[in-house]
């Protein structure tokens, strides 16, 4: 078995361990991914010994392949409707594929949309609770004050009471 999967392996499972605990805050293990992924092509590019381009592999690879998952459970926990949430979730595994081939460039602008991406979900969720009585007023009637299941399959991501995960 190769070393370097067996360090990915490790870090994986202290980054899930992490997200559990802290499921509200998803962002913040892709970012760190992002940041080692950056880390290990950064010394790959600056350093000409083969040692160091093998060490380097060490962070790379826990960087991108870790970076996946974390990704895939951001997105999905992130869209409503279930054919929004497919088609966020295979988006994302083209982006972490893309992640490997392009390297150092997308890892930089990838740390850049999620950190972009955690402020716009934040400003969101709060403008959905400024909106909330005009969002659910075209569902609202006698039994169901709220909209109902209408006002969910409706509006989907977009109803007020659904959460984005930062």
């Amino acid at each position: 078995m190769n070393v370097t999967w067996s360090a990915e392996f490790s870090e994986e499972h202290l980054v899930a361990d992490n997200a559990v605990r802290n499921s509200h805050a998803q962002s913040v293990p892709l970012v760190g991914h992002y940041c080692l992924s950056a880390a290990g092509y950064a010394m790959y590019l600056a350093l000409e010994s083969k040692f160091a381009s093998y060490a380097a592999l060490y962070l790379m690879v826990p960087g991108i392949y870790a970076a996946s998952p974390v990704a895939a459970a951001w997105m999905a926990n992130n869209s409503e409707p279930h054919y929004r949430r497919a088609t966020s979730i295979a988006l994302g595994f083209v982006a972490s594929n893309t992640t490997t081939i392009l390297n150092l460039s997308f890892n930089i602008i990838s740390i850049a949309l999620v950190i972009v991406s955690y402020f716009l979900l934040s400003w969101m969720n709060k403008r959905k609770q400024r909106q909330r009585a005009a969002l659910i007023a075209p569902y609202a009637n006698e039994k169901e004050a709220d909209g109902g299941v209408n006002a969910w399959i409706e509006l989907g991501d977009r109803h007020p009471d659904f959460r984005y995960i930062l």
